[in-house]
């Protein structure tokens, strides 16, 4: 995928792609936004469980779904040339990647997040006038109107994406001295449970909406590090996070769905929130300081665009004047996955 794009975003001083180039860029991006809604659908037809409980042929596939079998025959034959599935004698199987990647039971798996992806797609097709209001007419709340199992499957997908970068993190992090940390907008806890596996005297409060920790306690149930967390409901924007409280206050993927007030006034409440000597980690994805890189966090700005009034994908001196603008001292930066195209950053801040 990293030849698929302009070479000013794969790195420093990379000479910059010729007309020719991008023409050849855009003509992928074309089949891959159709690859990607493929896989999308697939993931909310279920089709993916469904391969591994029939035959695999079209009309036993069309029966378990309830869709035409011409519709299926021809999303499978997509799936065939990406490479997906296979087929062989009239017959469509998971492959190993498929089986652990795409299958909601698979050891790896990101079936919660695509069917996630999909549910946006009325967003996206909104995009055009979204650009013109410079918000979306539909935010996320009325997207997922009707949609009950919603925030289950965001939460659990969230936590399919989560695990690697949270072991990144809590392995960079200086935990020795901390015996109590606050997880803001935690939603799965996976970056608290990663924090915990490392410090054994260590305890965390996540804080997120009540209809989500209902999700994230189920998943916890699965941790040998449980008993070591606590859940506390309520709306990050209006409860307080405590006084002086807490040694680590991480907000993790949240800073990026909200506008530059609502953070500013979030990390006055970390400050509060920090017992003297403490830290606040802020992570997420960052731009450059002109904002129109890397890759993905300037595209995952155009994506919190669809659904979000205020949310964008913010540059690392944003943070840095914010934390500062809160009373913090001594900011240093982490680099989350730094190989990887969706590549993030921690800025981790002391309480004087």
């Amino acid at each position: 995928m990293r030849g698929d794009i302009p070479r000013r975003f794969t790195g420093k001083g990379a000479k910059a792609a010729s007309p020719e180039e991008l023409a050849a860029v855009l003509g992928r991006m074309i089949d891959r936004y159709r690859g990607a809604k493929a896989v999308f659908v697939a993931a909310e037809l279920d089709l993916f469980r469904a391969l591994d409980s029939t035959d695999g042929r079209v009309e036993s596939l069309a029966r378990a779904l309830k869709a035409s079998a011409r519709g299926i025959e021809i999303l499978l034959d997509a799936l065939v040339a990406l490479e997906f599935i296979s087929k062989k004698g009239g017959r469509y199987r998971l492959t190993p990647f498929s089986r652990a990647w795409l299958h909601p039971d698979g050891e790896r798996s990101l079936a919660n997040n695509l069917k996630y992806q999909e549910l946006l797609s009325p967003a996206y097709a909104d995009m055009a006038a979204t650009i013109r209001a410079g918000r979306p007419r539909r935010g996320l709340r009325q997207l997922i109107s009707g949609r009950p199992d919603f925030v289950d499957d965001y939460i659990r997908g969230m936590a399919n994406i989560a695990k690697r970068p949270a072991q990144e993190l809590a392995a960079a992090l200086d935990l020795a001295s901390c015996a109590s940390m606050l997880d803001v907008g935690g939603g799965p806890g996976t970056f608290s449970l990663a924090c915990l596996a490392r410090q054994p005297r260590l305890r965390a409060t996540i804080l997120d909406l009540p209809q989500t920790l209902k999700v994230t306690r189920q998943l916890l149930g699965r941790s040998p590090f449980h008993p070591r967390v606590e859940l506390r409901g309520g709306d990050y924007h209006r409860v307080s996070y405590g006084a002086q409280s807490f040694d680590l206050v991480l907000l993790s993927h949240v800073t990026h769905d909200e506008g530059p007030e609502q953070n500013q006034a979030m990390l006055r409440k970390t400050f509060a929130a920090l017992r003297s000597g403490g830290h606040a980690v802020v992570h997420d994805f960052m731009t450059t300081r002109d904002r129109t890189g890397p890759l993905f966090p300037a595209l995952f700005s155009l994506h919190l665009l669809t659904y979000t009034h205020s949310g964008m994908t913010y540059s690392e001196n944003d943070y840095r004047r914010w934390l500062a603008d809160a009373g913090f001292k001594s900011v240093r930066r982490i680099d989350v996955c730094p190989e990887a195209p969706n590549a993030t950053a921690a800025l981790v801040a002391m309480k004087p």
